[in-house]
C-alpha cells in the first residue's frame, strides 16, 4: 500500500473515531443536563450513602459535572442547605436515629462520621437541632 493511500484511511479513521466520541459525549452530558433535579439527587444519594466518610463539595460538584460554585448555589436552591449543612443535618438525624435505637452516643458519632462523641455534642448545639441524648431515647 502506497503511503499516500495508508495517510487516507487513517484521516477516515479519525474522522469517523471523532464522530463517535461527538456521540458519546452528547450522550453522556445529555443524561446530566436535562433536568437539574436529577443530578442533584444523585449529589444527595451520594451524600446519604457516605454519612461515615468526609464528602467535600468539590467531590459532590464533580459527580454532577458542574463548577463548585454553581453546584452550590444549585444545591442550595435544590435542598434549602448548603452542601456541608445538608451533610450535618443527614449526620445528625442518622445519629438521632441511632440514639432511639439504643446506641451510646459514641458509637452514633462514629457511625456517622464524627470524629469524636465531643464533635457530634458541639454540632448537635451549633445547629439547635436536637436537646439531648434522653430526649431521644424516651421516644417509641
Amino acid at each position: 500500500m502506497k503511503t499516500e493511500d495508508q495517510a487516507a484511511v487513517l484521516e477516515r479513521q479519525a474522522v469517523v473515531l471523532n464522530m463517535f466520541a461527538g456521540l458519546l459525549r452528547a450522550d453522556y452530558s445529555r443524561s446530566f443536563t436535562g433536568d437539574s433535579k436529577q443530578y442533584l439527587e444523585v449529589a444527595v444519594q451520594y451524600i446519604r450513602r457516605h454519612l461515615d466518610s468526609r464528602v467535600t463539595p468539590v467531590e459532590l460538584a464533580e459527580l454532577c459535572h458542574l463548577s463548585v460554585p454553581h453546584f452550590r448555589r444549585m444545591f442550595r436552591r435544590h435542598t434549602g442547605h448548603s452542601p456541608m449543612e445538608f451533610i450535618l443535618v443527614e449526620r445528625i438525624s442518622g445519629a438521632k436515629s441511632l440514639l432511639i435505637r439504643g446506641a451510646s452516643i459514641k458509637q452514633a458519632a462514629q457511625e456517622m462520621g464524627f470524629a469524636d462523641r465531643f464533635l457530634f455534642y458541639a454540632r448537635v448545639q451549633e445547629n439547635r437541632r436536637t436537646n439531648s441524648r434522653s430526649i431521644y431515647r424516651r421516644r417509641p
